[in-house]
């Protein structure tokens, strides 16, 4: 019987020692930050990428962050992204695109360069049964801004092409790519060359590797004239050319340019062979004198007169010009008519481009273009007005700017606004925004005053970035001279009803933010006579607006007296704590109080009683049996 005794009791042992493990197992994930090299080249034309790689997820969770932080090397937090994501078993790849420029003027302040940047992401994994997991991964980088200059454009593509010249001769497509001060070598490049039909189809595409030196790099494509047979009508040619370097990161443009390919099929004699410059691919003009040429060919058996006209209207649909040649054509013979388009004298806008082709009298061939003159010096926007939420504005504290925007352009534009002024410390980008023709738009802006300022006019500038050029619009905002207590984060209870004994009642704690910033808080309360839930909360805030959270309170005395303490999750710092007294009616209650350990200890206890006296009883059963035997 003792043998027994202790074989059950190994078993036992055996069992709760699994199920504590089984207690302590956890998922396991990974964070892979990419690309994993030492050095990272940034240019303000273009977007630094990285990639999230979140790999060991076993359960899909019900809800999941991805927090991506960049700190600088002292430290401090000066990029910040945050967003929902959607989390899968096995590997998940979030791309994740930062303007180098934003980058650049948060951390130009350091003297010590842009070594040891750290870049941390974080993916927050809630389950359904309220477990909450985080993955967590960094990477450390020098961050390296040049002044390299990657670009890539079509050249030499005629606007219209014979579908015979196409079919017999094919058609070469040429493109120009600059690529200057990269700081590193060249792995591999790659030029990818698509054609599309008017539908969207692709009707042709082709990818090789090419070489590339630093400066001017002339590329041609060849599309042999087998894949032009029977090919009509307006197409697109899209290349893109990729470019790997040395340290892993992938450089990437892009060029876009339409043509025609002409049939012929409408009996007439004129053919347009080509029209030069291309105003698909040529959509700004400076303030010169232009060839516009036209090749024409007679296909025919007589000799036609062919007409060019040229119509220019401004963006108001004024005429400007009005512009014709004409000459005779022999026939099986080409000519090139040309046009000189004076620009020197007109404003900088937009501008309407119609050409009419005539074959003796009659027009056989139309084509409009939109072409911007002088577009550095087009302001694309019209600021009706700036005001700010308050006039009594005080160091250290967060002004909101109302700006009263209109498109002043007779076409949609989309404009990056920033604001910027040396002597506020202010420069902050804002998102793009898309204006219709005439749309007048609300722009709210919150900006920081900063602590010690004079009282005086302070001057900053509102800036739109349209197009490669920046509109300027200055603005004075007056400051008094007294400095407020600045409190980011603050917050309150609020009861709507009584407490009583023994019930449930929901209290609402009001988180209110104002700043410019994210926080990740993490929320703290207890009660004193009585019971709180939750006890712990995670919040994310930000801006200037209020949030509000609901706590259970279970009143167990005549009062209860509330704790919360809104704790900042990045540093631990208790940025706000407050307390709150409520009288509970009903008589009170005493309410024994168990925590999870005794409670497992018991429940231990009480399950190995039971199988002891199971194996007890057993062992006397079959004791009993042996001794009827023996008597018989």
């Amino acid at each position: 019987m003792n043998n027994r005794l202790v074989t059950t009791l190994k078993k036992l042992s055996f069992v709760l020692g699994a199920l504590g493990i089984v207690g302590l197992a956890v998922y396991s994930q990974e964070i892979i930050i990419e690309p994993q090299t030492q050095t990272l080249l940034a240019n303000s034309m273009n977007n630094m990428t990285f990639i999230v790689k979140l790999l060991g997820v076993n359960q899909v969770p019900v809800e999941s962050y991805l927090y991506f932080d960049i700190f600088a090397p002292n430290g401090q937090l000066v990029y910040q992204y945050y967003e929902p994501v959607t989390v899968g078993t096995g590997l998940n790849i979030y791309d994740i695109s930062v303007n180098p420029l934003q980058l650049q003027q948060l951390v130009q302040e350091y003297s010590n360069g842009y070594n040891n940047f750290t870049v941390e992401a974080n993916v927050s994994l809630i389950y359904s049964n309220g477990v909450e997991d985080i993955a967590t991964g960094q990477e450390s980088y020098n961050i390296t801004f040049v002044p390299y200059n990657f670009t890539l454009s079509m050249v030499n593509l005629p606007e219209v092409i014979s579908s015979v010249q196409a079919s017999e001769n094919g058609l070469n497509i040429q493109s120009v790519s600059y690529l200057q001060n990269i700081g590193t070598n060249i792995q591999s490049a790659t030029l990818t060359l698509t054609l599309y039909g008017q539908d969207g189809s692709i009707v042709y595409q082709t990818q090789e590797d090419v070489q590339l030196q630093p400066g001017e790099n002339l590329l041609t494509i060849n599309v042999p004239n087998y894949d032009l047979q029977n090919i009509y009508g307006q197409l697109y040619a899209e290349e893109q050319l990729t470019v790997v370097l040395d340290n892993g990161q992938v450089l990437n443009q892009v060029a876009e340019q339409s043509f025609y390919i002409s049939n012929n099929e409408n009996g007439e004699n004129l053919q347009v062979l080509s029209i030069s410059p291309n105003f698909n691919s040529l959509q700004s003009l400076g303030n010169s004198i232009y060839d516009i040429n036209l090749l024409l060919q007679n296909s025919g058996y007589q000799t036609v007169n062919a007409t060019v006209q040229l119509l220019l209207y401004n963006e108001y649909g004024y005429l400007e010009y009005n512009l014709m040649n004409s000459q005779d054509v022999q026939p099986g013979q080409q000519s090139e008519i040309t046009l000189p388009l004076n620009t020197e004298e007109l404003s900088p806008g937009y501008y309407n481009i119609i050409l009419y082709l005539y074959q003796n009298g009659v027009v056989v061939n139309q084509y409009n273009y939109t072409v911007a003159i002088d577009q550095n010096s087009i302001n694309p926007v019209n600021v009706i007005s700036v005001e700010p939420n308050t006039y009594n504005i005080l160091p250290g504290s967060y002004v909101q700017l109302q700006i009263q925007l209109q498109d002043s352009l007779p076409m949609e534009v989309q404009v990056t606004p920033m604001i910027q002024s040396e002597e506020l410390n202010i420069n902050q980008q804002l998102s793009t925004i898309t204006l219709s023709p005439n749309q007048v738009e609300q722009l709210p802006v919150v900006i920081y005053i900063p602590n010690n300022l004079q009282a005086g006019y302070y001057p900053l500038n509102i800036v739109f970035l349209y197009n490669g050029a920046q509109e300027v619009y200055p603005y004075n905002i007056y400051v008094n001279g007294s400095v407020p207590v600045y409190t980011p984060i603050s917050a309150s209870l609020e009861a709507y009803q009584p407490l009583s004994v023994g019930q449930n009642t929901t209290i609402d704690l009001i988180l209110t933010a104002n700043t410019t910033s994210i926080y990740n808080l993490i929320i703290q309360s207890y009660a004193v006579g009585g019971k709180v839930y939750p006890k712990e909360e995670n919040v994310q805030i930000g801006g200037t607006y209020s949030e509000t959270i609901p706590l259970n309170v279970t009143a167990e005395s005549g009062n209860v007296t509330v704790y919360v303490d809104v704790i900042n999750a990045n540093n631990g710092e208790i940025l706000y704590s407050l307390n709150q007294t409520y009288t509970s009616t009903g008589e009170q209650l005493i309410t024994p109080t168990y925590n999870l350990e005794s409670i497992v200890f018991w429940i231990l206890v009480a399950v190995a009683i039971i199988i002891i006296a199971a194996v007890l009883l057993e062992s006397r059963g079959r004791g009993g049996n042996k001794k009827e035997k023996i008597e018989e």
